[in-house]
C-alpha cells in the first residue's frame, strides 16, 4: 500500500513539473491590435441649411378649463391647482402649503412666443 502511494505521488510531482502551456511569449506586445475595425461610412452627412427667419409655424392648441385641490390632513398635503386656455395662452395658479404655514402662491401665463412667465408670492 505504501508503495502505492509513493508511486502515485512521484507521478504527481512529475506531471505538476512539466512545463504548462507555451509560456515563451508571455513578456513580448500582443501580435494584433485590439480593437475594432469599423467601415467608413459610404455617404458622410452634409450640413444643412438653416431655416428661413420668421418661417415659424404655430399650431393652437386646444382650449381647456381645469382646478384641483387636495387637503390630506394625514400627510399634511395641501395643494390647489388651476388653469385655463383659449388655445394659445394659457394661465394658471399653484398654491401650496409650505411646512412654516405660509402659503405659496404661483401665478402663470405661458404661450408660444414668450415661454412660461411665473410671478411668486407668499399669504
Amino acid at each position: 500500500m505504501l508503495r502505492v502511494f509513493f508511486t502515485f505521488f512521484l507521478m504527481m510531482i512529475v506531471v505538476h513539473s512539466l512545463p504548462q502551456g507555451s509560456g515563451g511569449d508571455l513578456y513580448l506586445p500582443p501580435k494584433e491590435k485590439p480593437g475594432y475595425d469599423y467601415p467608413s461610412p459610404l455617404n458622410p452627412s452634409k450640413p444643412g441649411s438653416k431655416p428661413p427667419a420668421g418661417d415659424e409655424k404655430h399650431e393652437s392648441g386646444m382650449p381647456f378649463d381645469f382646478s384641483y385641490a387636495v387637503n390630506d390632513i394625514e400627510t399634511s398635503n395641501d395643494f390647489q391647482h388651476k388653469a385655463n386656455s383659449d388655445g394659445d395662452i394659457t394661465r394658471g395658479e399653484y398654491r401650496v402649503v409650505l411646512p412654516d404655514e405660509r402659503v405659496q402662491v404661483v401665478r402663470y401665463t405661458a404661450d408660444w412666443k414668450n415661454g412660461y412667465n411665473a410671478e411668486i408670492s407668499y399669504e
